[in-house]
């Protein structure tokens, strides 16, 4: 894998931007392709014992596509999280493909991290405190209107 680019963006979110050889990828699609076959019964063939083509055939090119995408993933992002040390994110990475060609793969993932906050003068800031007076009427109309409505 190579680090293309990374860039901390205004809302609160870290995009980075590399590439993954399209060895590494087509190991990831087998690995896919071994943990997802258990689960695709193919008309033919016993569960999970379909080959791989013949599943491509049948459901399409692209069927391994997001877990082979997952499994290289998450190989190096934490790898990248591990040398930035300043970066904490909050959720899951939104990951889009922008190229898949022959010779590599390239990802663009999109981390929400913490957002910083910067802390303004707070110190000999005052207030006016707002004080209350109840009248012995008040109270004694509060505790009829209670009366009232809790009554059969």
């Amino acid at each position: 894998m190579s680090l293309i680019k990374y860039e901390l963006t205004e809302n609160s979110g870290f995009t980075m931007e590399f590439s993954v050889s399209k060895e590494v990828y087509d190991k990831a699609e087998l690995a896919a392709y071994k943990k997802t076959v258990k689960n695709i019964n193919v008309p033919g063939f016993r569960k999970g014992k379909a080959p791989k083509a013949i599943i491509e055939k049948m459901y399409g090119k692209g069927v391994f596509y997001e877990e082979a995408i997952n499994l290289s993933f998450s190989e190096y992002y934490f790898e990248i999280l591990d040398k930035e040390k300043s970066i904490e994110p909050i959720d899951r990475p939104e990951i889009d493909i922008e190229k898949l060609d022959e010779k590599t793969v390239t990802m663009v993932a999109i981390v929400p991290v913490k957002p910083e906050v910067k802390i303004g003068a707070y110190k000999g800031l005052t207030f006016k405190k707002n004080t209350y007076r109840v009248k012995v009427d008040d109270v004694k109309a509060e505790l009829t209107r209670l009366q009232e409505r809790n009554s059969r």
